[in-house]
């Protein structure tokens, strides 16, 4: 990211980066704004904040969009996995304790392509789909609207040890890009429902 801002600085370009919530460490209790500090508390996330640090520091015409709980027709994300995993198994357990919004890449592409054409402001901007919940409650959303048999067991994080630690809290407060008055952010579980019935 320095490197591409370096370049546009040069060109006289606006640089957009995409950035994650994971620049945050997830012990708060509140939503988290663009101006609390990042504290990531793994790899991935400290990497990110790197990078954000070295756009902001080289030059000052740019959009950074933090994003989260992303999925879509394309790649392996959280909805996918558990898609097919209904397909074979009668009972899933998932994770409860950790929140967030689980948002569609098509909302976030078109939301982020609006701000351009917009000429948004400079700056940093959280963007998620409306509302939170946990893996868990996606799952009951998803059972819900496909009509799956497949029975949710909800579990906390301690039961899945992952090789690198996830925030608890990954809710993002996205009421300034909502101030640009750009684009309406669908609802997450309009988004699902959306997803699901086109896939």
């Amino acid at each position: 990211p320095g490197y591409l801002a370096s370049f546009c600085r040069e060109k006289g370009w606006r640089l957009v980066h995409i950035s994650t919530d994971y620049v945050f460490s997830g012990d708060s209790k509140d939503l988290y704004t663009e101006e609390d500090q990042p504290r990531p508390i793994n790899v991935y996330g400290a990497s990110k904040w790197a990078g954000e640090k070295a756009i902001q520091q080289t030059m000052n015409d740019y959009l950074i969009f933090r994003l989260q709980w992303l999925y879509g027709v394309a790649g392996r994300h959280f909805v996918g996995t558990i898609l097919d995993l209904a397909a074979k198994r009668e009972m899933i357990r998932v994770v409860e304790d950790q929140r967030g919004s689980p948002s569609f890449v098509d909302h976030m592409a078109q939301a982020i392509t609006v701000a351009i054409a917009a000429e948004a402001p400079a700056g940093i901007y959280h963007l998620a789909n409306m509302g939170y919940t946990s893996w868990y409650g996606l799952c009951v959303e998803m059972k819900q609207i496909l009509g799956l048999n497949t029975r949710f067991e909800p579990v906390d994080s301690t039961q899945f040890p992952r090789p690198a630690e996830r925030p608890m809290n990954s809710r993002l407060d996205i009421s300034k890009f909502l101030r640009l008055n750009l684009v309406q952010v669908p609802s997450w579980q309009t988004a699902i429902r959306e997803y699901l019935n086109e896939t």
